[in-house]
């Protein structure tokens, strides 16, 4: 991706080949930058390959695609046309090669309703109404089907309890962490939990996942933030400054 951000689409385009040959479900975040390379070499039919290979095997969110920053200068290009006009239809791929599509659809009405009653100017007591719903169908679900990685947003809204004895902790974070290392769950999932936990109980970030709030809420150990990002399997600072822009910690040049 750092080759994409200095403008060598060639190899960045060669390494996103040869990373998908390795690994051929990377994430749709790669998928999407390698077909902002194919773009930006002309290369429309690669590019459009890319991108429904993303949202028909990865599920990219339509959201995520309207709003990608690098098809932005691309809109018009008959391939996101195309795309953007059947954007359902490819979905619909996806649901029909999952095992259990009909959670799936249910887990994606359970997100549209904790988004719609935030968006409106509803009660924070119907708010909590409905993430109590979901949550309580969501230990359900896991229990049964096992975590859906769909679900990040509805356990996110229960982060003001994180780790506390309660019967949405006590379950999901034994359970998603012995996920972890059985490796059915990305190493980094806690990781946004823990920052936000640390910033409530301490005022300082652990590994700086809230970019935009550095002064607020600096980092704790700047010396190591990049280390353990790395044992978390995540990028750099210095990386997603690059990459997608991030701020950066004020004092991070002076030890990284």
């Amino acid at each position: 991706m750092e080759q994409f951000m200095d403008e060598d689409y060639l190899s960045a385009l060669e390494n996103f080949r040869k990373a998908f040959q390795v690994n051929p479900s990377k994430l749709e975040n790669d998928k999407f930058f390698a077909a902002a390379s194919a773009l930006q070499l002309g290369k429309d039919e690669e590019a459009r390959d890319y991108i429904i290979s993303a949202i028909e095997e990865n599920n990219a969110n339509r959201a995520y695609f309207d709003s990608f920053d690098h098809f932005s200068e691309f809109r018009s290009n008959e391939v996101l046309v195309e795309i953007s006009r059947n954007y359902s239809k490819h979905q619909e791929v996806y649901l029909a090669n999952i095992e259990h599509p009909e959670i799936a659809r249910e887990i994606d009405s359970m997100i549209r309703a904790d988004q719609q009653v935030r968006t409106e100017s509803s009660q924070l007591n119907r708010m909590k109404a409905v993430d109590s719903s979901n949550i309580r169908r969501l230990i359900e679900i896991t229990k049964a089907y096992g975590w859906q990685e769909e679900a990040w947003l509805i356990l996110w809204h229960q982060r003001g309890y994180y780790k506390t004895d309660n019967e949405v902790w006590n379950f999901f974070y034994p359970f998603i962490s012995a996920e972890m290392e059985r490796g059915k769950v990305n190493p980094d999932f806690w990781v946004m939990f823990e920052d936000d936990k640390s910033i409530r109980e301490d005022g300082v970030q652990i590994f700086g996942t809230y970019s935009n709030n550095y002064d607020q809420f600096p980092v704790k150990n700047i010396s190591r933030v990049d280390e353990l990002r790395d044992s978390v399997g995540l990028p750099s600072l210095r990386f997603m400054n690059k990459v997608y822009g991030a701020a950066m910690p004020s004092n991070y040049h002076l030890v990284n």
